[in-house]
This record gives C-alpha cells, structure tokens and sequence, in this order.
C-alpha cells in the first residue's frame, strides 16, 4: 500500500469517526441556538463522502 493510499484511509476514517460524533452531539445536545439540523446535514454530508473515498473501487493509472 502506498504512503498516499495509507494517508487518504487515515484522512477519512478520521473524518468518518468526526462526522458520527458531529451527529451524535447534535442529537443529544440540549436547547442552545437551535443549530441541530445544520450540523445532522454536514455531519451526513461527512460521513457520505468518507465512505465513497473509502470504499470506492480505485482504479491505477497506468492500467493496472
């Protein structure tokens, strides 16, 4: 596996793992300036990207 491939699996695991407590905090959280459904759609707008990146069929550039 290359360092860049290595990178990209971290990157979005990691924005994967955000994106879940961004939606987990927004349904827990309590009163506040009513944010809630702001943060549930980038929170899925997150996770949906991770999970193309991640499980995407790559495909080599020189043919392989």
């Amino acid at each position: 596996m290359s360092s860049y491939r290595k990178f990209e699996v971290g990157f979005h695991s990691f924005m994967l793992i955000f994106a879940i407590g961004l939606i987990t905090s927004a349904l827990i959280s309590e009163g506040g300036p009513m944010r809630e459904p702001l943060y549930i759609v980038l929170g899925v707008g997150f996770v949906l990207t991770s999970m193309i990146k991640l499980w995407k069929p790559k495909i080599d550039r020189d043919g392989k």
